[in-house]
């Protein structure tokens, strides 16, 4: 049984790839996925005159908006490799140069972070590079990390082999959640699984042992209350400021525990003193979103940090300038 891996927070500071010119006129967005994430962000874009292209390897909402100017299906979007030559191959084929990229996965933010380089000579790329995603890519760095910036979160821990379970010092109801999300989602469509006993517990660590290494299978604390109780705030950084922002509440949720996605969120005001330990996890050069929770007995605590664009159904919309890219 151990804790959260340790990990070297001071990884060297990411550098700014060096771009060619890149034209200022006709630019628009490049969604890639095209679920509500997706639609939410041609929407915002498209509403201000933005064009915007969508390509997704699944049957997506996002292509019949009015706002999108074009939509491609393809094969996969979840291999990384696949996924840059897609990219790179649609920008020269339909002369996209100078686009923004907004990737609306966990996955796809991961590949375009590794090859940020390639992609900024030809693309605009808000997504950090590899330096700042892989702290929030691997929840088991997201969870170091808050305890690094004495943020709360619920209690996580790792355990290397099921017998080990017998003698940890749970207290239930816990929560088995994957330290990387594609390895787990794809293969059980749940974000989490929750055990009420130790031998509820037992069972869910072997049955996500067979989809995942068990040094990814986290075991943390759950933080009671609903969706209602689970808030967000979304900025866009750049240059250590907050150029565009948001706080939301998601009302509602599927599944109502652990959802993996939104049904109802509004935007809600949250004094500024509340927000400052989440700005302060937030602080990389791009569009971040933290979840955190409030439970219903005042205890709250980090659950979630990703680095593509919370939905933009709200009224509130995304900086959609080529110089904030």
């Amino acid at each position: 049984m151990n804790s959260v891996r340790t990990v070297d927070l001071a990884a060297p500071a990411e550098h700014e790839p060096c771009r060619r010119d890149l034209p200022t006129q006709g630019i628009g967005g490049l969604v890639l996925g095209g679920d509500y994430q997706g639609l939410g962000i041609a929407r915002s874009l498209g509403r201000r005159g933005v064009p915007v292209c969508v390509i997704d390897d699944e049957y997506s909402i996002a292509r019949y908006s009015r706002y999108v100017t074009r939509s491609f299906r393809v094969p996969d979007l979840h291999d990384e490799q696949k996924t840059i030559d897609v990219i790179l191959e649609f920008g020269r084929r339909l002369g996209l140069k100078g686009w923004v990229l907004y990737p609306t996965r966990d996955e796809t933010v991961a590949a375009i972070s590794r090859y940020r380089d390639i992609l900024s000579e030809f693309f605009r790329v808000p997504t950090p590079a590899w330096n700042t995603v892989r702290m929030l890519w691997d929840k088991r760095n997201t969870y170091n990390l808050a305890s690094e910036l004495d943020i709360p979160a619920p209690r996580t821990t790792v355990f290397q082999k099921s017998h080990d379970l017998h003698l940890a010092n749970c207290s239930f109801p816990v929560a088995l959640k994957p330290a990387i999300k594609e390895h787990f989602f794809y293969a059980t469509k749940a974000k989490a699984w929750r055990a009420d006993d130790r031998e509820e517990l037992v069972d869910r660590f072997q049955q996500a042992s067979d989809v995942l290494p068990s040094d990814e299978i986290m075991i943390q604390d759950v933080v009671p209350g609903d969706g209602s109780h689970q808030f967000a705030y979304c900025a866009f950084w750049k240059e250590g400021k907050p150029v565009a922002s948001m706080v939301v509440q998601r009302s509602r949720q599927h599944p109502p525990e652990f959802g993996r996605a939104s049904t109802f969120v509004q935007s809600v005001e949250i004094p500024e003193q509340r927000l400052n330990c989440w700005r302060s996890v937030s602080y990389v050069p791009s569009t971040t979103t933290v979840w955190w929770r409030w439970s219903s007995n005042s205890i709250r605590a980090i659950t979630n940090i990703s680095c593509w664009t919370l939905t933009q159904g709200l009224g509130v919309t995304i900086p959609s300038e080529p110089r904030l890219a």
